[in-house]
């Protein structure tokens, strides 16, 4: 019989944090245990949070570090703030144990666990390690860190992939077009910035739709919550029979992904993974000044493996021909879908739970 634990976890600020806690939290209930997800104020987290109704989710405090010297009063009274309703959380709750999934909502969760003697997991999705996880890594159980990354010395680590939402499958090309409102006989191209948005790939397809109309291409691009701009649709509304089409945000990327000939994104470590799923050519534009440029080392890498056509956003006046490049080189989509297949090895949201099970003492 399975002993039942109680799971505090910590994934809030973006959607590459809150997707894998949101994913590893499906797989602890179905097992059985009890979850309570961490997040953010931040609304990309309400905005994703609201299509789980059957989980249960508790703000936090805090905000990213800055650097700036008028913004750390800020963020060290955020900080404060959330260290103390960290410590009280795990106190009234009772939890066994703390998943981390990097970020400002994992600070005062794992110090308070780390206070209290409870067990912590962390996970890194990135090829080189985040800040949270760098700093608060040598107190966790484990880290779980992809298979090619920065080792760093003072962190016990196992090589984990990147937990993926129970729904998020791959589905038909064909049907997925059609449920989006898209001609399947079409090419599709999907431009999406993250869960916040990339401003600049929005003004990039902005400017070139006139070139795909002419071209017959046809244009999903995905601004953002915090982009979404004069004329922008609805969130989930693909009942339009437009070629063309700009929203801010959809909760069923899985069949985006799915639909998509080529999709054009950051190099986050969620994005790479969703795409590696759907088996989705992409052409990756690392956003410039994340943390210690970690997004470039996700896209060089996933690029040498295979997966990706990898172009730094200065090299943007490029794009349009790259794009040209691989809409109209079927082969080359095929062998880059081929091989996303191949690295698509795991299940890294069952390996991740069933490790943190026996670890506890699960029988």
């Amino acid at each position: 019989m399975i002993q039942s634990n109680h799971f505090l976890i910590a994934c809030g600020g973006t959607g590459g944090h809150l997707s894998p806690g949101i994913a590893v939290a499906q797989e602890l209930t179905a097992r059985g245990h009890r979850c309570k997800l961490l997040i953010s104020e931040k609304r990309v987290d309400q905005t994703l949070c609201s299509a789980y109704p059957e989980l249960t989710f508790i703000l936090l405090s805090g905000i990213g570090f800055s650097r700036k010297l008028s913004n750390l009063p800020r963020c060290f009274w955020a900080t404060f703030k959330n260290i103390l309703q960290s410590f009280r959380l795990l106190r009234r709750t009772k939890a066994d144990a703390v998943i981390g999934f990097g970020g400002f909502t994992n600070v005062g969760i794992i110090l308070a666990a780390k206070f209290l003697r409870k067990p912590c997991f962390l996970h890194e999705a990135n090829r080189i390690p985040g800040g949270a996880v760098r700093t608060l890594g040598r107190w966790a159980t484990v880290v779980y860190v992809p298979e090619i990354f920065q080792k760093q010395q003072q962190l016990r680590m196992k090589v984990c992939g990147f937990p993926i939402r129970r729904e998020f499958q791959k589905q038909d090309k064909t049907i997925a077009k059609q449920r989006l409102g898209f001609d399947p006989k079409k090419l599709l191209l999907v431009v999406v910035g993250g869960s916040q948005g990339a401003r600049v790939l929005t003004q990039w397809a902005r400017k070139h739709s006139g070139d795909f109309k002419k071209r017959d291409i046809q244009l999903l691009c995905l601004t953002g919550v915090r982009n979404n701009g004069e004329g922008a649709e609805e969130a989930e509304s693909f009942t339009s029979s437009s070629p063309i089409r700009f929203i801010p945000f959809c909760r069923q990327m899985h069949i985006v992904s799915s639909a998509a000939d080529v999709v054009i994104g950051r190099a986050g470590a969620g994005t790479i993974a969703e795409l590696t799923h759907c088996e989705t050519p992409s052409i990756l534009v690392p956003f410039p000044t994340s943390a210690d440029g970690h997004q470039l080392a996700n896209a060089r890498v996933f690029e040498q493996q295979g997966g990706c056509v990898c172009l730094e956003q200065n090299e943007l006046p490029k794009l349009w021909e790259k794009v040209l490049e691989l809409l109209s080189n079927k082969e080359k989509r095929e062998a880059m879908s081929e091989r996303l297949r191949e690295l698509h090895r795991e299940d890294a949201t069952r390996m991740m739970v069933t490790d943190i099970e026996r670890m506890l003492g699960a029988k």
